[in-house]
């Protein structure tokens, strides 16, 4: 199934629960989670004309499957992001690792300056859901150009050590490491999101 961008005005609970149970299910292997993650976000500017990562503002965070709508809703009210898409779901047992080891990249790639969107705004989503499922979102909206770096190969060793080295964290090294690597490429390394037809 195509991977679908919503709009998180109209987007309903039906269709996103479809996109979430059509989206990946990671148990294990999460340096593919974290690579599709990153695919998404560099495949972003290619749903609009003209636009680069430096116009992007995207936030990341979890949810369980039937509580998207009112997440995209809430963004769409409070952070005025109009678009979201639904990325990946994984168990609710292992979420809460993987939103800390994106709050810990998120936040070491700023301090590098190689940020490779406009910004991103992730903190933590609050208690788990009782759903055994949960499901990683991306919600974002267009913001006036910045300039953005990205990360160099040494770069992103130097980045995978950093996390692997983090107490909090429990990842492999080559998990790190092999997850990373699309932050180099932006240019190539993106998934293809079409729009829903209601967003269209």
């Amino acid at each position: 199934m195509t991977m679908l961008a919503f709009d998180t005005a109209v987007a309903s609970g039906p269709d996103l629960v479809e996109a979430a149970h059509a989206a990946p299910h990671y148990t294990s292997r999460y340096s593919h989670a974290l690579r599709r993650a990153i695919q998404t976000v560099h495949g972003l500017p290619r749903l609009f004309r003209g636009t680069e990562l430096g116009e992007i503002e995207v936030y990341v965070g979890r949810s369980f499957p039937e509580g998207l709508r009112n997440r995209f809703r809430d963004h769409h009210t409070k952070r005025r992001h109009e678009h979201g898409v639904v990325c990946f779901t994984c168990p609710t047992t292992d979420v809460r690792r993987v939103e800390r080891l994106a709050i810990r990249l998120v936040d070491r790639l700023r301090r590098r300056t190689r940020l490779c969107v406009a910004n991103v705004d992730l903190e933590p989503s609050g208690p788990l859901p009782a759903s055994p499922v949960s499901a990683i979102y991306l919600t974002w909206r267009l913001v006036p150009r910045r300039p953005v770096g990205r990360p160099t190969p040494t770069e992103v060793r130097q980045l995978a050590d950093a996390l692997y080295a983090d107490p909090a964290l429990d990842f492999p090294r080559s998990t790190l490491e092999a997850g990373l690597r699309d932050l180099t490429r932006p240019k190539t390394g993106y998934l293809n999101l079409s729009w829903h037809p209601e967003a269209a």
